[in-house]
This record gives C-alpha cells, sequence and structure tokens, in this order.
C-alpha cells in the first residue's frame, strides 16, 4: 500500500509541474474558533511532500506562537487575512451529532475580511473534508487526498 502511495505521489508530483509553486493555506473552523493549519498537519505533510509552497507569511505565525508546534494556531477574525495563499483549502470539524462548527464557517467565510481574500475573490477557495483532510491520518484517506488534489491542479 505504501509503495503504491509513493508512485501516485510521484506521479502526481510530476503531473503538477510548475503549479507546486502556488502558496497554500489550511484552514480549520471549529466550534467557537478557528485555526490556520501548517506544516506538521496532515495535509500540511502531504502537499510538502508534492512539492507545494506555504504561504510565506504564515511562517512567521508558527516561530514563536503556536501551543501546539508546527501542527496548528488559534486564531481570532482580525487574523483572516493571514488565511490568505494562492489557493485555501478550509474544512470543518464536525464531531458526530454536533454541527455546531458550521456556524463557525458561516460566520467566517460571510465575514468581509474572509470575502477580501485573495483566493476567495479568485474561486480559488475550496472547501474539504475534514476527515479525509484532517482526522483521519491514514493511507486510504492520504489516497482520496491526492485524488482530490489532482482533480483540483491537473485540468
Amino acid at each position: 500500500m505504501l509503495k503504491a502511495y509513493d508512485d501516485q505521489l510521484q506521479a502526481l508530483k510530476e503531473k503538477l509541474g510548475d503549479q507546486t509553486n502556488k502558496e497554500i493555506s489550511f484552514v480549520r473552523f471549529m466550534a467557537d474558533k478557528s485555526r490556520i493549519y501548517y506544516t506538521d498537519s496532515f495535509s500540511g505533510v502531504i502537499f510538502d511532500a508534492l512539492g507545494f509552497k506555504r504561504v510565506h507569511a504564515q511562517a512567521d505565525l508558527f516561530k514563536d506562537n503556536s501551543k501546539l508546534g508546527k501542527l496548528a494556531i488559534d486564531l481570532g477574525k482580525e487574523a483572516i487575512p493571514q488565511m490568505d495563499g494562492d489557493v485555501i483549502f478550509y474544512f470543518t470539524y464536525m464531531p458526530t451529532g454536533d454541527d455546531s462548527a458550521l456556524a463557525t464557517e458561516q460566520e467566517w467565510t460571510q465575514d468581509p475580511l474572509w470575502k477580501n481574500l485573495t483566493a476567495v475573490q479568485e474561486g480559488d477557495a475550496h472547501k474539504v473534508d475534514d476527515v479525509i483532510w484532517n482526522t483521519a491520518g491514514g493511507i486510504l484517506a492520504a489516497n482520496i487526498m491526492l485524488d482530490q488534489v489532482e482533480e483540483f491542479f491537473v485540468k
């Protein structure tokens, strides 16, 4: 399974070409808070392996400010501009039977600061499945994620 994943990753990397020069941002909405996910997150590791860049300005956030290392950092709405990138992928944490994070997602994505993000204005903010892109963390989710990355970037 790992060899098949590695083969799929390498094949996708070749198909992506210079698309990997884009700066990628990952945002997670949760009940009453939001996070930027960084290089040590599940999706961050996969995008790093594909050769994508991370939003340069976000590196400063993770130097001294994150209690979670380079996994994620909690932010208030005033920090929405720091979520911008060439492409934003966002996911919403919804444990079984609890959809309260949808209110956070709705509130933040309707905020004028969110609507002013370059990626949002250019149609490059994409809602993806939290389970696949964040919480599952296994080989099956990684393979599904690679398929979805190909759908987003390889036309």
